[in-house]
């Protein structure tokens, strides 16, 4: 379609640009650049990844910051297209070093404190609520985080003080369906008036 404003676009990223974002810079460089790059079960190095920041980024402590501890689904929710499901549990996941100097370095050289942990599901494994709590324990760090979490996963693994222990500020829940009977059509079998009487409870904490 000749109208489409697609046609403003000079260069698409499908996918993660973790690793594309580079693949792009070299070819602009080199003058050679594709109309699109495409990673669509993301090549990144995830286990070594740092995010760090400058000066220049104006960080004030008040600043939530991004914070990703894994990535990928070790889900296969019959509804979800989402490329990275069905991982192993505790597969590709950052080190706890890596994660601690993060915190550390923003902690210590711009006083931040709040982070969003962008996991797809934080709590889909209590190891890794286990490292995160460790983390804050040894260093005394005094971040705490929002994160996505699955309601029911927190109530079968018993995950609320381990949560708190973590730094848990906000957790957001997906509920799919308040009919019991769509739920277990998608896989999702916990009684719904169930759900709401534990969150219920833990509005009560």
């Amino acid at each position: 379609d000749p109208d489409s404003p697609l046609q403003d676009v000079d260069v698409c990223m499908l996918g993660y640009a973790d690793v594309t974002i580079k693949q792009l810079m070299k070819d602009l460089e080199e003058n050679n650049s594709k109309p699109s790059y495409s990673d669509p079960k993301s090549m990144h190095d995830i286990e070594n990844s740092i995010q760090e920041y400058f000066d220049e980024d104006c960080l004030l402590p008040e600043t939530e910051l991004g914070l990703e501890i894994g990535r990928g689904c070790i889900f296969k929710c019959t509804f979800c297209e989402f490329g990275l499901l069905g991982k192993e549990k505790g597969t590709y996941t950052r080190s706890t070093s890596k994660v601690e100097d993060e915190l550390r370095r923003n902690w210590e050289e711009y006083g931040v404190t709040d982070y969003w942990i962008t996991d797809d599901t934080l709590n889909d494994d209590n190891a890794k609520l286990e490292r995160l709590a460790e983390i804050r324990e040894r260093t005394n760090i005094p971040y705490r985080y929002t994160a996505f979490a699955r309601l029911d996963l927190h109530n079968r693994l018993k995950q609320t003080e381990l949560l708190l222990k973590s730094g848990v500020q906000r957790l957001h829940y997906g509920i799919e369906t308040t009919v019991h009977e769509s739920g277990i059509a998608i896989g999702k079998g916990w009684n719904p008036d169930e759900q709401f009487e534990f969150i219920r409870e833990l509005k009560t904490l």
